[in-house]
Parts: C-alpha cells; structure tokens; sequence
C-alpha cells in the first residue's frame, strides 16, 4: 500500500519547525530543556498524515552560514571519513589512537569514540545489516560492530591487512594495504573472506575504492606515485568483472582521492596530486565510459574531490585555507569555502548542510554551508518531499527521487517494488515544502 501526502498538509509541519526556530534564536537554551515538547508536537502532526515510525525530529543548534561548528583534534591525521546519514553520525578513524571517533551531527558533538586493538584504517556501514567494518593495521581482521547498540561482534579474518572498505547489501570490499593483489571480497551473510580480484588492473596497494549509487559497479584507483590507473568492476555476475579501465596514466599519478557522484552515478572523478597532461586538473568522467567530461582548474596539488550528496556540485581542495566547490554540468566555481588549514578529505553531511573536513594539521572541523532543514527518518512507502531514497530492506531495492513538480512523491511509483510484508525504509532529505 502507499501513502501520499499532499505539500499542502506538509506545510503544517514546516510551520511548526519555522515557529520552533524562531524560538530557538531567541533564546537557544530552550533547545535542550524543550526538545522533548517540539518533537512532540511534530510527531503528533506526521501520525495525523500516516507515517510511521518516525526515529528523529530535531533542529541543530543556530549558526551562520561559513562557521566552524564542531573542531575536533585527532592523534594523526586522517585521509577518511564514513558519514552514516541515517543516524546523523560520522566516522573518522584516528589511526594513531586505535579508535574510531564518532561526531553526533544532531547535537553537533562527540560520542563515545569505538576503542580497537589496533589502528584504524576505514569505515564501511551496511544498512541492510545495521553493521560498521572497521580495517585494521597490523592485524588481517576487519572490526564489526552493531550500529545500533554499538557493541563490538566477531572480527572477519583476512588473508592479507585491509585499507579501504565500502559495502554494499551483500559483500565488503577491501583493499590491500601492502601487497598489490587487488581487492578482497567478504560475504556479508556468512561474514568469510571470499576471494580477491583485480583483473588486468594494475592496483598498486591501499587502492581507492567506490560505489555506484546502485551497487551495480566498484571503482578502484591506484593511489601513490606510480601512474594514476581507474578501473570500473561490474558486481552484477557471481564474481567482479572489469568491464572498463584508462591508459596508465592518462589521468595523471599520485592518485590521492576517488568519488563518484551519488545520485545519478554519471560521473567520477579522481585527484591526482602528481599532475597530469593538462597541468594539474581534476578530471569529470563519464562514469560508463571514462572519458573526460570536464576539466577542474584545481591548481598545484590537488589532494582531495568530493561530490555533493545531491551530485549537483563538487568540492576539490589543493592548497591552504580555501575548498572550492564547482557545478558538476557547466565546470564552474560556485563558491569559495573558507577553512583553517590544509584540506586533504572532505565530504557532506546532514542533507548537504555541513561540510566535515579532515585537515593535515590533525583536525576535523564541521563548515555549516546551507541551513539545516527539517529531517525525517521513517518507513513508509511515499511521501511528499523534494527529494527521498527508497530502500526495500527485504528485497534490497534502492531508489532515489525527486518530487519535481508534481503536488505527489511516491515510491512505487517512481519504481520501487513492494509487496505484502516488505518493510521499507525512506529518508528523506532536504528542505521539506
């Protein structure tokens, strides 16, 4: 069955959040004292319009756009950050201290940090399972531990130490730290090592690996100063095909970062601090074909690319105290952001509200760069909104929609597969009209 909320009734709903702000930038301190009121009110509204299961109503603390809102030290710095955007949680592995620190991006704080026995190194999360995989140095063991209750399970024993790691609904792959054997594969469901792979693909170590948006395809770029290599595995079949890869070096050497654009999955593009044919641009591939799309001035040393959660921009850093952030379809700088130090990883969170940069000098800082919207975690099969992502967790069937300009936004109707018994999960992200 599928719900429909017409935006005239959501309205209701803003209003209420529009009356709350409004409160809180009076006299912010009502925020913690009255929280449980206002999400009251709110989840009262959403029972009213028949959705179900709302796990968050909240507004962030008030800030300017451009502001620091959160600084973090860390041990050693860090080339990775995991962001769990259904919980409104981030990851940042601080190898130097074997942990895992985490930032609550609701409350814009710290939580407990996840203490390890050995370094760490990266952080996948499966929604399907409610599980974190942590790679680990000095150990061939991948750290699992419950999302939910935070408690450490068994470990996944490796053949070799891991570096990255992405997941999809069925498997983990990892990249080798050392060795130049490829990519690792795990099973999810019996949590054993599988098998590893590369094909033809020269991966050198600790390889850079994404995800298309639907899981149909890995990306993996060789990182370090040999020539910058990008090959693109179909995960379709029983085993990862590679189905496409560049010249050694066309896209320069010193691969240093690898993102792909999230929502339409139509583009990737890699950082490549060496320099390449073009000076030292940042290319915008054709994600099915390679070929280069557009080219990023990014001037000397280009050390990180990051897309937008709504694929609409890109960030790239390269020297001190500035990110630029482009269009993703004309190539053009859209805005210049401010940061205290050298960037080297950065990624959005919270619906595109805040910018969490990594720096060279052992920090995290959190940039506010649009203002925070009403957010919704629920499951239900549609609702009204600008933009949602479907997700079946029976069948494993993702989709992500707009509501354009149609007063209707439904799941099924825009292709999600539901049938009696399914339980599906919607997020919904963005400001909601």
């Amino acid at each position: 069955m599928s719900y429909k909320c017409h935006y005239l009734s959501v309205r209701w709903i803003q209003l209420y959040v529009v009356l709350l702000g409004e409160i809180l930038t009076v006299n912010p301190n009502l925020y913690s004292s009255q929280r449980f009121f206002m999400k009251k009110i709110i989840t009262t509204l959403l029972t009213r319009l028949s959705l179900t299961s709302v796990s968050f109503i909240g507004l962030p603390a008030m800030a300017a756009i451009g502001d620091n809102v959160l600084h973090i030290d860390l041990a050693e710095s860090t080339k990775q950050i995991t962001v769990d955007e259904g919980r409104s949680r981030v990851f940042i592995p601080d190898t130097a201290s074997n942990t895992v620190r985490i930032l609550d991006l609701k409350n814009l704080s710290e939580m407990n940090a996840l203490v390890l026995n050995a370094p760490a190194y990266d952080v996948a999360i499966s929604d399907a399972l409610d599980r974190i995989y942590i790679t680990l140095g000095d150990a061939t063991h991948i750290a699992v531990f419950d999302a939910s209750s935070m408690e450490r399970l068994d470990d996944i024993v490796l053949p070799e130490t891991g570096y990255e790691v992405v997941a999809d609904d069925d498997y983990l792959y990892v990249s080798a730290y050392e060795s130049y054997s490829g990519v690792m594969r795990v099973d999810l469901a019996s949590e054993q090592y599988d098998h590893t792979f590369k094909g033809s693909l020269f991966t050198y170590n600790r390889a850079m690996l994404a995800l298309s948006p639907d899981n149909s395809k890995l990306y993996v770029a060789n990182s370090g100063v040999l020539p910058l290599s990008l090959g693109v595995f179909d995960l379709t079949g029983v085993t990862p095909n590679l189905t496409l890869k560049n010249d050694s070096g066309v896209l320069g050497s010193n691969g240093a970062s690898l993102s792909v654009d999230p929502v339409s999955g139509n583009y990737v593009s890699v950082a490549a601090t060496g320099g390449n044919t073009d000076g030292y641009d940042t290319y915008v591939l054709n994600a099915q074909s390679l070929d280069v799309v557009s080219q990023l001035d990014t001037d000397s040393f280009p050390r990180a690319v990051s897309y937008s959660q709504d694929g609409e921009s890109i960030y790239t850093a390269h020297g001190n105290d500035s990110i630029l952030k482009w269009d993703t379809e004309s190539a053009e700088i859209t805005q210049t952001i401010a940061i205290t130090g050298q960037a080297q990883v950065m990624t959005e969170a919270y619906g595109g509200s805040y910018l969490i940069v990594g720096n060279k000098s052992n920090a995290i800082d959190v940039y506010e760069i649009a203002t925070p919207t009403l957010k919704l975690n629920t499951v239900t099969t549609g609702i009204a909104v600008q933009e949602v992502v479907c997700y079946n967790t029976t069948s494993k069937q993702k989709i992500i929609f707009t509501g354009g300009s149609s007063n209707i936004a439904d799941c099924v109707a825009n292709g999600l597969v539901i049938t009696s018994g399914d339980k599906v999960r919607v997020d919904i992200n963005g400001e909601v009209e």
